[in-house]
């Protein structure tokens, strides 16, 4: 089980998964709170909306056809 605990104002959250049954039940499982969820399927393109989103909270699959979640990761932070 998963527990989110966010503050009762927007955020915004970043899910990046290449399935989009997995959006969909991460979306499901967001519902209750007040957060505008941004959704991307490829890397490249997520990159280029954290840049201009700037989320609160990333949720990133870890094993995407083009890259894994921890190289992702890693490519986003050697950038900031």
């Amino acid at each position: 089980s998963v527990q989110f605990v966010l503050p009762n104002y927007e955020k915004i959250i970043l899910v990046l998964d290449d399935n989009p049954g997995y959006r969909k039940q991460i979306r499901n499982i967001l519902k209750e709170f007040e957060v505008i969820i941004w959704e991307e399927e490829f890397p490249e393109h997520a990159l280029t909306s954290i840049g201009k989103l700037k989320p609160d909270l990333i949720i990133v699959d870890q094993s995407m056809p083009e890259k894994t979640g921890i190289e992702f990761l890693k490519e986003l932070y050697s950038e900031e």
